[in-house]
């Protein structure tokens, strides 16, 4: 009996075995399937998320180009309270003169910043198009938008909070931060620029000695009855042959 019981045993133990190797050989091309299928939805949104990155991209660069070239004609003010009109431009007073002295009005770095980041928050709007992305059953999902925007001495990096995310199924991708860099002299234009106003806030400022002593930059007077409008580019000739947005102009000394 006891023989008998054990071989019993063995013969379900097989059994269970022989079950268990069927189950495999069943299930494993449709475990293998899925796990592809993953993949391929990962691959697939990752493709998607891409694509929202050079939208960002694309458009920071754009709205980049209209924003230095405005900063750049105006004396780096976007909304300037005083300004001279010069040759049908509106021209921001970056020193402006009473009496015998002639006043730093020029915004610091932190406040040309600030302005950038309502002027791009606002314009980066009309051309940041993520849903155009959405199709079948991928969805696009978007979250409070801000930015910070840093002024380098040969770009400004702009860090912005952007939360997307994209589901498709049960699978979803989530990207907060994009960040990018746009080249430009401008940074580098504006210390020179500092420099110019801070010289003429403490006398007479020689743009051709400073042009010797840093022959990296060109530097232009234009001066005229009460106005002295400077004019400083990069003294870089591939530089100074680029676009007009590359030009700082500032109105400096108007006698009031």
């Amino acid at each position: 009996m006891v023989k008998k019981g054990q071989v019993t045993v063995f013969i379900i133990a097989g059994i269970l075995i022989i079950v268990a190797i069927a189950l495999i050989f069943v299930f494993k091309d449709a475990v293998i399937s899925g796990l592809s299928g993953e993949r391929d939805v990962q691959s697939q949104l990752n493709i998607q998320m891409q694509g929202i990155t050079n939208v960002v991209s694309d458009c920071v660069d754009e709205k980049s180009v209209e924003l230095v070239e405005r900063l750049s004609l105006s004396g780096a003010v976007l909304n300037p309270l005083q300004v001279k009109h010069y040759y049908s431009k509106e021209i921001s007073i970056l020193c402006k003169k009473i009496g015998d002295t002639c006043y730093n009005v020029i915004p610091s770095s932190e406040s040309i910043e600030k302005d950038i980041e309502g002027y791009m928050v606002e314009h980066l709007a009309s051309c940041i198009d993520i849903f155009g992305f959405e199709s079948g059953d991928l969805e696009v999902h978007s979250g409070e938008f801000s930015l910070d925007a840093t002024i380098n001495r040969n770009s400004i990096l702009y860090e912005i909070d952007y939360p997307v995310t994209l589901t498709l199924g049960t699978s979803e991708r989530v990207k907060e931060t994009f960040v990018k860099g746009y080249k430009t002299s401008f940074g580098e234009i504006l210390n020179v620029v500092k420099d110019v106003v801070e010289g003429e806030s403490l006398g007479e400022f020689d743009y051709i000695e400073y042009s010797v002593d840093n022959p990296k930059y060109w530097i232009e007077l234009r001066d005229t009855a009460d106005t002295k409008v400077y004019k400083v580019v990069s003294g870089n000739e591939e530089l100074r042959n680029e676009k007009e947005s590359d030009l700082y102009r500032i109105v400096c000394c108007l006698v009031i």
